[in-house]
């Protein structure tokens, strides 16, 4: 499966369209870099796509976008996990 990945800047108009469609949404958000590393490395090794947006930790947090298909199983592989996040 080709995983759609943003490691920050601005969004593309294919991401734009699947957060409208639905397609996408937003899981949580977090300042941590530790958090960010440790979250992606789970999601690359399960098959959950996603994206991130932000990134930038002086002006606002990366924020986890999850197929919508896979959110639940995202969130599943995050319970127990001690992360500093923002949920939305």
């Amino acid at each position: 499966m080709n995983q759609p990945i943003r490691y920050g800047g601005p969004m593309t108009t294919h991401e734009q369209g699947t957060i409208e469609n639905g397609e996408f949404v937003k899981l949580f958000a977090t300042f941590n870099q530790d958090d960010v590393a440790l979250v992606e490395s789970l999601f690359q090794a399960n098959g959950i796509a996603y994206f991130t947006i932000g990134g930038n930790v002086h002006y606002g947090p990366v924020v986890f976008m999850v197929n919508g298909a896979h959110a639940a199983d995202a969130q599943g592989l995050l319970r127990g996990v001690d992360l500093k996040l923002h949920k939305f």
